[in-house]
């Protein structure tokens, strides 16, 4: 997982029963054998708390019940939980060389399918628009069913505005002039997030490394 469940309520306020439900789910897609009984054993929870916690999660179809850990056992069988990493899905984009490349993947960080397009040194802001649009669309169409399509994250060169969603220049695309992303978020209905490449790869490394998130890191 990008995100650490079991930590995603730091500095911020929350209820008990909200930390404890972030660090069953967070167990659940870690542990390929979690149950219930486990978990609580585990963590020192009250059984009842966990199986509230997970009940609601099946109600919320973020969790499913897989087989019985142990057939056969004596007394109330085992059920082991699964994450329904289809749940919500996300448009991912970056560049590589002169290629737009994209990805649908879930919150699994499991990649569902992946596009990608040619983007000739000469393009311009419409031609650059509509090549995004379409591998947008593209991506969108292999969304699951009972799946929600969150948003799409686009990681670009150059120099970039995140805050105002506005891609103002590329050396690799010098015809592409201020860019304005609010446009294509309108036009599709779905939120959209851009980011300079080194930056959303530095943010990934502070996630994905507890220790680089505790001391200060120079890009």
């Amino acid at each position: 997982m990008i995100l650490t469940f079991g930590t995603i309520h730091d500095g911020t306020r929350y209820r008990i029963k909200d930390r404890e439900k972030a660090i069953i789910f967070q167990d659940i897609c870690a542990n390929g054998t979690a149950t219930r009984k486990s978990i609580a054993e585990k963590y020192n929870f009250r059984p009842t708390s966990v199986s509230l916690a997970v009940q609601e999660m099946l109600d919320d179809n973020l969790t499913k019940e897989g087989k019985i850990k142990k057939p056969g056992k004596p007394g109330r069988p085992e059920l082991i939980l699964k994450p329904n990493y289809n749940l919500l899905t996300a448009v991912s984009i970056y560049t590589e060389g002169r290629e737009l490349k994209g990805a649908l993947i879930n919150l699994g960080e499991q990649i569902i399918t992946e596009r990608s397009v040619f983007v000739h040194g000469d393009t311009d802001n419409s031609r650059f628009k509509e090549q995004l649009t379409d591998l947008i669309d593209s991506l969108s169409a292999s969304v699951p069913e009972d799946s929600a399509l969150i948003g799409a994250v686009i990681s670009l060169v150059g120099t970039v505005n995140p805050a105002g969603k506005l891609w103002i220049s590329s050396a690799r695309w010098n015809k592409i002039k201020n860019l304005d992303f609010n446009i294509i978020q309108a036009s599709r209905n779905l939120p959209i997030s851009i980011s300079r490449s080194l930056d959303a790869e530095l943010e990934y490394q502070i996630i994905k490394s507890r220790e680089l998130a505790l001391k200060n890191v120079v890009l």
